[in-house]
């Protein structure tokens, strides 16, 4: 049973440096349990000719928000019609951070299917290949406590929130998010499909113990793969280094489209 649009609200996109000028939009999905601001710290990073979006998913920012959307199919084709529904024949670039990594890939691949206009570059980082599924394995062994969940907000949660009845209400409230966006990637099944004729770059951490370098094998899922790049730090690496990330990926977008670095 899918949800039902009078019922769920539908994503939406954060302009988070607004260019009407500019030649390239780049849309990017957060982590689970994060919102579109996510991406804010990227805005002095990036040059005038990008456009940056930030995608809001349901459920996000207010603590009375919508409900959350975790059907799989649903919530990708959400997003693939609100990419779609925002191009005015610009090229663009979609990126995604972990789960959002995941949302990221579907939703080109939803875009593909409805013979839709496809980004110049799908970006990926810290996430598995689909096609492994390492990410199913890792959810039921750290459930199962024999291993780390991979999730993207409890570290980031202060000790003393873990351990204060007082903060329970705050603790649950910052969770409910990241547990819906967990449910969307444990409820994904991967459908083998022709590989994506697009550049598809993959990011990640050195020393990221869920998206290992090993893990980050996404060549099997594009005719087009860049080398995957690897930066300093763990899962959530590009808290630290989102100015050298944000320099890689300028980097390969000036290659995919034919513009020489500006000086």
């Amino acid at each position: 049973m899918t949800p039902d649009d009078t019922a769920y609200a539908r994503p939406s996109l954060t302009a988070l440096a607004p260019r009407p000028d500019a030649g390239l939009r780049l849309y990017c999905l957060p982590p689970a349990g994060a919102d579109a601001s996510f991406y804010r710290p990227w805005v002095p990073h990036l040059p005038p000719d990008i456009e940056l979006y930030g995608v809001q998913l349901p459920g996000r920012g207010a603590p009375a928000g919508p409900p959350f959307l975790t059907h799989p199919r649903e919530l990708f084709h959400a997003l693939a019609d609100l990419i779609h529904s925002a191009c005015d024949r610009r090229p663009f670039a979609v990126f995604g951070h972990s789960t959002g990594a995941l949302l990221a890939y579907e939703t080109t691949r939803h875009l593909r299917r409805a013979q839709r206009q496809l980004p110049v570059l799908l970006a990926v980082s810290a996430h598995p290949a689909p096609h492994l599924g390492v990410w199913h394995r890792q959810v039921i062994q750290g459930l199962a406590g024999k291993g780390a969940l991979p999730v993207d907000l409890l570290g980031e949660l202060p000790d003393r929130a873990l351990g204060s009845p007082s903060c329970l209400p705050l603790l649950v409230r910052a969770a409910a998010p990241l547990i819906a966006d967990v449910l969307v990637c444990l409820q994904h099944q991967h459908a083998h499909e022709a590989p994506l004729e697009i550049p598809l770059a993959v990011y990640g951490g050195e020393d990221d113990p869920l998206a290992t370098r090993e893990h980050l094998a996404w060549d099997a899922l594009t005719t087009h793969p860049l080398p995957v790049r690897l930066f300093p730090g763990r899962h959530t690496y590009l808290l630290e280094q989102g100015p050298a990330l944000t320099q890689q990926l300028c980097r390969d977008l000036r290659v995919i489209t034919g513009c020489q670095e500006s000086p």
